[in-house]
């Protein structure tokens, strides 16, 4: 499985490396130590940062929801920058009968990142684990935060274990698939 998650890192690398940017300026922010400095290692931890897990409470909520929050609103904007125009104004319609500009394909470069920018969206599943641990654990945090971080919480855990899988990657690439398609 692990072969398959780089391939799908290998693959989205412009934001995988962007992902991997926001979770070291996040660690740095919170002070947490990093232990090694390369974004992008042919391992399990590919496009993430490897660092010491968090100690307090906030900083093990941080260090997962800062880098998915940003990521998820670059994904918005780059997603949106192509497909409205692609698939809602009916410019892929309109260009396809003609031959196609550059602008064209600068909708499809916009689509691909925003694309690549939703399949690394979501932090490692050791940072969830430990936030699950500092949140939710014996010594976690009161009740009202545990009410207001549930949602939140569920979000980043299955993303966190989607993006693991690659379920991510072949959700998204489908849904493009999809709109190329029924066009």
């Amino acid at each position: 499985m692990t072969a398959l998650y780089i391939i799908t890192k290998i693959i989205t690398l412009p934001m995988s490396y962007l992902k991997s940017l926001w979770e070291h300026i996040t660690c740095v922010i919170l002070r947490l130590a990093i232990e090694h400095k390369e974004c992008i290692k042919m391992d399990e931890t590919c496009g993430h940062v490897e660092h010491r897990l968090a100690d307090k409470k906030a900083s093990a909520y941080f260090v997962c929801a800062i880098p998915s929050f940003v990521m998820f609103l670059v994904a918005l904007v780059t997603l949106a920058a192509g497909a409205i125009p692609l698939f809602y104004l009916g410019t892929f319609k309109y260009l396809a009968l003609a031959k196609r500009p550059l602008v064209f394909w600068l909708y499809v470069v916009f689509v691909y990142l925003g694309g690549s920018a939703l399949c690394n969206m979501f932090p490692m599943v050791e940072d969830v684990l430990k936030m699950r641990e500092k949140i939710y654990g014996k010594d976690g945090a009161n009740l009202f935060v545990k009410i207001i971080l549930f949602l939140p919480f569920l979000w980043l855990t299955a993303g966190a274990y989607l993006e693991k899988y690659c379920v991510t990657f072949l959700l998204t690439a489908g849904a493009i698939a999809a709109g190329f398609i029924l066009l």
